[in-house]
């Protein structure tokens, strides 16, 4: 139990760093490619 909010975190910490560079090529996403 005391793990889940690691787990959590590094889920959204890697989630985030593979979108950042999507999000910082194309700042106007299409709602189509989301």
């Amino acid at each position: 139990m005391s793990r889940y909010p690691a787990v959590l975190t590094a889920l959204f910490l890697s989630l985030t760093a593979v979108a950042a560079p999507a999000w910082a090529r194309a700042p106007t996403v299409p709602p189509a490619a989301t």
